[in-house]
């Protein structure tokens, strides 16, 4: 494990995944970042649109993938969906995203977003 932890940096990506799959973060990792889970997701314009429920981090710690409970037009029930770093920014009170609330509640209509 100190080997693989040593020359983590030059290992191929794949490799990356399957060491981090082996053995957890460390502590100290763990306790320096906050977890997103239950944070507020907004919308560009500023419009709560949902919330986190869960985060699958990379090796450096950073998110890979959000998953979300996004609330539907009408306000009846929530819609699970998959959130890529691509989509998003980290903010002091949640995530915002990069679309507006127009163009997300224009997307679960259409079920794009799954």
């Amino acid at each position: 494990m100190r080997c693989i932890s040593d020359n983590r940096a030059t290992l191929s990506p794949r490799c990356q995944a399957a060491a981090a799959e082996l053995r957890p973060a460390p502590v100290q990792d763990a306790q320096r970042q906050p977890s997103l889970a239950g944070a507020p997701i907004c919308s560009a314009d500023g419009v709560k649109v949902g919330e986190v429920t869960v985060v699958k981090n990379g090796l450096d710690g950073k998110p890979q993938m959000i998953q979300a409970e996004m609330g539907s037009r009408l306000g009846l029930g929530t819609t699970p969906v998959l959130i890529t770093p691509d989509e998003f920014e980290a903010r002091s009170g949640g995530l915002q995203l990069h679309m507006r609330a127009d163009q997300i509640a224009q997307e679960q209509l259409s079920g794009q977003r799954q």
